[in-house]
């Protein structure tokens, strides 16, 4: 697998994680389970009431989806596009040397 497959696979399986890391913590206050019990220092991750309107809310979390589906449909196209094999040098110069062969005027062909 080349390096840009691999970076889209990676792009794909990372914003696959953030959408559901972002619904799961969207969910969570309804998850009587969680609240208030995983922490980072003095910051809960799961609080048990939120104070944001859902007019702020709402473009918020369509916003996140929709960079993390754009970013997923990025990577899945990095990782399932085939790579083009660079043309060699040589088959460079004979095609070269053929389109000069094509561009001399028909007199100069005669005289060979």
């Amino acid at each position: 697998m080349g390096a840009t497959r691999a970076l889209g696979a990676l792009l794909l399986l990372v914003c696959i994680v953030v959408i559901v890391a972002y619904l799961g913590w969207l969910l969570a206050p309804s998850i009587s389970a969680l609240q208030d019990k995983v922490h980072i220092g003095p910051i809960t991750l799961w609080p048990k009431e939120r104070g944001v309107s859902l007019w702020i809310a709402l473009p918020v979390i369509l916003g996140v989806w929709v960079v993390c589906g754009l970013g997923a449909w990025l990577g899945w196209i990095m990782a399932t596009t085939k790579e083009v094999a660079p043309v060699p040098v040589e088959e460079k110069k004979e095609e070269k040397a053929e389109k000069k062969e094509e561009e001399k005027p028909v007199s100069e062909k005669k005289k060979k």
